[in-house]
């Protein structure tokens, strides 16, 4: 099980605080998959955008923040769904 050494309090209770400010690792996560030098195809592109968004959204909410892109969050557990009843 994945743990994390820096988190206090209740972990997954929507009361995680690590002291640990990810907005830059977000904002470089999220600016690569929007680079089309680096993504060439526009619909892959799209595609890892939303879901990007849509991760970076469940960790928001399970740190209890605001979800930003709810639609992009559905289609991340639509995409996760579909990809684990396929294997």
């Amino acid at each position: 099980m994945l743990k994390c050494n820096k988190v206090v309090g209740d972990f997954g209770k929507k009361q995680e605080f690590t002291g640990f400010n990810g907005s830059p690792v977000w904002e470089e996560f999220h600016n690569l998959l929007g680079d089309k030098n680096k993504m060439h195809c526009d619909y892959c592109r799209d595609k890892a955008i939303k879901l990007g968004r849509g991760l970076h959204d469940s960790i928001n909410a399970h740190l209890g923040k605001k979800i930003h892109y709810p639609e992009d969050l559905k289609f991340l557990q639509k995409h996760v769904t579909w990809s684990i009843q396929n294997v």
